[in-house]
């Protein structure tokens, strides 16, 4: 069974039409640029926190993707076929 793919744009705009998916696509970027504003006047002047705070939150994503991958790894789910 294959992943569906996500349908390119042009076939989103014929299947939706184009001014709903002109209005969903303006709603995401205001949803998307008040996100960013709102963390941006949340973080200040205070950015050695905010890089501290990305910084231990990256080495997490990390140790969460090494650990996924050697699990599924030891499962067999990614260990090369016997010659």
């Amino acid at each position: 069974m294959s992943a569906r793919q996500p349908e390119p744009r042009q076939q989103l705009v014929e299947r939706h039409g184009f001014a709903r998916f002109v209005s969903f696509a303006l709603v995401g970027r205001l949803i998307q640029t008040a996100a960013d504003l709102s963390l941006g006047f949340a973080v200040g002047t205070n950015i050695d926190a905010a890089s501290m705070f990305l910084g231990n939150l990256s080495g997490l994503i990390i140790a969460l993707d090494v650990l996924v991958v050697t699990s599924a790894y030891r499962a067999g789910v990614m260990r090369p076929p016997a010659r």
